[in-house]
């Protein structure tokens, strides 16, 4: 018997979802204060996804947290939205937006944060956790921030105007097309692959580091 608890407040700007169970949730559309939820049929949890998500076309902000006990897995689809929040989450995010024009911020997270973005015009932030980094961005700018991770950070393929890694206790590694990388604080092993269009690539943490600049 799967037991779902949904609570869902709206207001002109912000639209809160606060989850404990497992359920298929779909936010098709909103306009001012009105939020059309339509819930499908239960989803199949399996060992690596218990929770689907998703979201298409929310102007305000959305803002997710999940409970401690609840154990769930995010994962989001299309996203667009002002202001993307995910919180609170203890058995990882998996994150898949097609393109994001809004921000994007992760915190207070524990297990594996794996994100796959195919255009990307606005600030993503990733604070506060503990476990895995897996980043993909095909084509991107703004800012890209992580800060107070423990765990490694791997980036498949980012792309952005500044890359800005603070106090990540773990090691650094993959490739990165950015104009400005810097990487203070913590501890680990860095190896970047950056784009030689990169005008300043600064590295400051503990551990050995090797900054390769990609080919034209």
């Amino acid at each position: 018997m799967i037991v779902v608890w949904l609570l869902i407040t709206s207001s002109m700007d912000t639209l809160n979802i606060t989850v404990c169970g497992f359920a298929r949730l779909e936010i098709v559309g909103r306009k001012g204060n009105e939020v059309k939820v339509e819930r499908g049929t239960n989803y199949s949890m399996t060992q690596s996804e218990d929770m689907l998500f998703l979201i298409g076309m929310v102007k305000g902000n959305a803002v997710v947290s999940i409970p401690e006990e609840a154990p769930v897995k995010v994962f989001f689809s299309t996203a667009k939205v002002d202001t993307l929040e995910i919180r609170d989450c203890r058995k990882g995010v998996f994150l898949n937006v097609s393109r994001n024009t809004g921000i994007i911020r992760i915190r207070n997270i524990k297990g594996e944060v794996k994100m796959m973005i195919g255009r990307n015009s606005s600030p993503i932030c990733i604070e506060n956790h503990e476990g895995a980094v897996k980043i993909c961005v095909r084509k991107g700018k703004s800012l890209f921030l992580i800060q107070n991770q423990k765990g490694d950070v791997v980036f498949e393929n980012l792309m952005c105007d500044t890359l800005i890694l603070r106090n990540v206790w773990g090691d650094i590694k993959g490739s990165v097309h950015a104009l400005s990388v810097d990487v203070r604080g913590g501890e680990g092993n860095t190896m970047l692959e950056v784009s030689p269009l990169s005008s300043s690539v600064s590295v400051n943490r503990e551990g050995n580091s090797m900054i390769i600049r990609k080919e034209e």
